[in-house]
C-alpha cells in the first residue's frame, strides 16, 4: 500500500505548539480584559491603573462635575462645570498621587454604598478614573470617622467600604482650583508668537512679525509721539510695506516684554464665579485686551482656536491689585502684567539710536582718532550657556586688543565687544536733527568711528559718534537735550545718509579707556 505524500504538509508537533499559543494568547487578552479578582480584606492600591496610561478623570462634589482629559498632544484638559487652563505638572501630580493611593482593610458588616457612610450627602465626593481601551475605576468618599479622622470609601474594585487617609480627600476637594495654571496664560515658545492685536479701551494696535522683527501698523489716525513725529520727518528707515499695509518699526525689546507680562506673570488668586460675575458687568468692556496669534499657541484643543490666545484686564482695584479676564473667569494679577499696557501707544515703537542690528553683522571696527581701538567678529560656532540664554552679542570674539595686550583673560576680552555691542543696541536717541553731509558736525577730538561688515554683498555701515558743533548745525535743529552724563552734548552721524542723532556720551568715554 502506498503511503500519502505529506510533503509540504505542516507536522503535527508544530501545529499543537500554535494551537497552544493561539490559546495562551486568548487567555492573556481575556486577563487582561477581566483581571483576576484581588484581594482587598487587609487594604491595598485604590486604582490599578498605572499613572501614565489614565487618560482621563470625573470628579462630582457640591453637584457639580469636573472632567479632565489627555488630549491627543498629552496636554490635560479642563470641562465640565469650569473650562480653564491647567498646570500641568499639577495634574500629573495629583494622578500620582492617585495611583499610588491606598485604602485600609474592609469594613466587617458593611456594603458597597453603604448609606450610613453617606455617600450621596452634600459632603461626598465621586471620582470616575478613565484607562486605556475605555476601562473605568470608581471611587467615593462620604462621612468621616469622627474617632480616627479617617474618611469612608466605596468602589475601587472592592466588596465592602474601606476607610481612607484625608490627605486623599483633600487632592480630590481642591480640585479644580488646585490645577488652574498659576501663570496668566501658558508661556509661548521662543519666536512662537507671529502676531499681536492690543486693545487699549477703544483703540487697537496691530503688530506683527516681518523678516525677524516687530512691526506696528500704522492705523489712519495716530499720533506716536514728538520722537517719531520728528523722526519721520527727516528719515524713512524705520517705515515698511507688506500685507497691503504701512508698517512702522516696533521695539523688539518692548513686544517681547508685553508677551512675558501678559503670559508668565504670575495670579495671585481665582476669584469665585459670583465675584466674576459682578465685577464683569459693572465693567462691560475691558479696559485692556492682548489676543496672541502663532501656529500651536493655544495648547488646549478643546477650547478656542489652535492659534490663538486670549488675556484681558478690566481696572485696576486697589494699589496693586488688577482683575484679568481668562476664558471667562476672572483672575487676581498685579501690576506687572499691565506694565507695558500702561505706557502710552508710541512705547511700542523703536526709539534706539541704531535699529539694524549691530550684532547681526560679522565683524566690526573700532577707531579713535584715527587708531584702532576695538575689533572683533561673529563666530556662530559659539555654544549657548545651559544658564541662560544667549544673546546675539555673545558669540562675538575681540580680534584686537589681542591676548596680553591688557590684564584679561579670554572671556573678559571677547567681553569687551560683547559689551559694546548690547549697549550699542539700547543707546536712545535723545534729539533727532536733520541730516547734514557736514563731517565737521562733529568735533575732531575724541571722535569714534564704527564700522560694521557684513559677508557676501551686504557692504559695509559706517557711523561716527563724537561732540556736537553747534555752529555746524543745521538751521533747523531743534534745541540739544541736556545730557545726564553731563557731557557735552554728543552725536551720531551716518556719512552716507547724513542722518543725525544726538545720544549719550559712554561710548566717547569708553573708547578713551581702550585706547592705551
Amino acid at each position: 500500500m502506498t503511503r500519502p505524500d505529506r510533503r509540504g504538509a505542516v507536522s503535527r508537533p508544530i501545529l499543537l505548539l500554535t494551537l497552544l499559543l493561539v490559546i495562551a494568547l486568548v487567555a492573556l487578552f481575556l486577563l487582561r480584559r477581566n483581571p483576576a479578582p484581588v484581594d482587598y480584606t487587609l487594604g491595598g492600591p485604590l486604582f490599578q491603573t498605572p499613572p501614565d496610561s489614565v487618560e482621563g478623570l470625573l470628579v462630582t462634589r457640591d453637584r457639580a462635575q469636573y472632567r479632565l482629559d489627555r488630549q491627543p498632544t498629552g496636554y490635560w484638559s479642563l470641562s465640565g462645570a469650569l473650562s480653564d487652563f491647567l498646570d500641568q505638572d499639577a495634574v500629573e501630580n495629583l494622578i500620582t498621587g492617585l495611583t499610588t493611593a491606598t485604602g485600609g482593610r474592609l469594613l466587617a458588616g458593611s456594603e458597597p454604598e453603604d448609606r450610613r457612610y453617606e455617600f450621596n450627602g452634600p459632603d461626598a465626593i465621586r471620582l470616575r478614573l478613565f484607562g486605556p481601551e475605555g476601562t473605568m475605576e470608581n471611587l467615593a468618599i462620604g462621612t468621616s470617622n469622627p474617632v480616627t479622622g479617617l474618611y469612608y470609601g466605596t468602589g475601587a474594585g472592592r466588596s465592602a467600604c474601606f476607610p481612607v487617609a484625608p490627605g486623599l480627600r483633600e487632592n480630590l476637594a481642591a480640585v479644580p482650583s488646585s490645577l488652574r495654571l498659576t501663570s496668566l496664560l501658558p508661556p509661548p515658545a521662543r519666536g512662537q508668537v507671529q502676531e499681536l492685536e492690543v486693545w487699549r479701551g477703544g483703540e487697537k494696535d496691530l503688530l506683527k512679525r516681518h523678516r525677524g522683527r516687530w512691526w506696528v501698523a500704522e492705523p489712519e489716525v495716530w499720533d506716536p509721539g514728538s520722537w517719531f513725529r520728528a523722526y519721520r520727518r527727516y528719515y524713512q528707515d524705520r517705515q515698511a510695506t507688506f500685507d497691503g499695509r504701512n508698517w512702522l518699526l516696533a521695539s523688539d525689546a518692548t513686544v517681547n516684554l508685553l508677551i512675558y507680562e501678559v503670559t508668565q506673570v504670575k495670579v495671585r488668586a481665582v476669584l469665585p464665579p459670583e465675584q466674576t460675575a459682578q465685577l464683569s458687568e459693572a465693567r462691560t468692556l475691558p479696559w485692556r485686551r492682548v489676543v496672541l496669534r502663532g501656529g500651536g499657541l493655544n495648547p488646549d484643543p478643546s477650547h478656542g482656536v489652535a492659534s490663538e490666545l486670549e488675556i484681558a484686564f478690566l481696572d485696576q482695584l486697589e494699589a496693586d491689585w488688577v482683575p484679568a479676564l481668562r476664558r471667562g473667569h476672572l483672575v487676581r494679577t498685579d501690576l506687572e502684567a499691565i506694565g507695558t499696557l500702561s505706557q502710552p501707544r508710541g512705547h511700542l515703537l523703536d526709539s534706539r539710536a541704531v535699529s539694524f542690528g549691530p550684532s547681526l553683522t560679522d565683524s566690526m571696527t573700532l577707531t579713535r582718532e584715527g587708531r584702532v581701538v576695538l575689533k572683533g567678529h561673529r563666530d556662530p560656532e559659539v555654544a549657548a550657556d545651559e544658564k541662560r540664554k544667549l544673546r546675539a552679542s555673545d558669540r562675538w570674539v575681540t580680534d584686537w586688543p589681542p591676548l596680553g595686550h591688557f590684564d584679561l583673560d579670554r572671556g573678559q576680552l571677547d567681553g569687551l565687544t560683547q559689551n559694546l555691542l548690547a549697549n550699542l543696541e539700547t543707546t536712545p536717541t535723545l534729539r533727532v536733527l536733520p541730516p547734514t553731509q557736514n563731517r565737521a558736525v562733529l568735533k575732531d577730538p575724541e571722535r569714534v568711528r564704527l564700522e560694521f561688515h557684513r559677508g557676501g554683498d551686504g557692504g559695509t555701515v559706517k557711523m561716527e559718534i563724537g561732540f556736537l558743533d553747534p555752529s555746524q548745525l543745521p538751521a533747523d535743529s531743534p534745541e540739544l537735550a541736556v545730557a545726564e552724563d553731563g557731557m557735552d552734548p554728543v552725536g551720531l552721524w551716518f556719512p552716507g545718509s547724513g542722518q543725525l542723532l544726538q545720544v549719550p556720551g559712554h561710548f566717547i568715554t569708553t573708547a578713551r579707556a581702550w585706547d592705551r
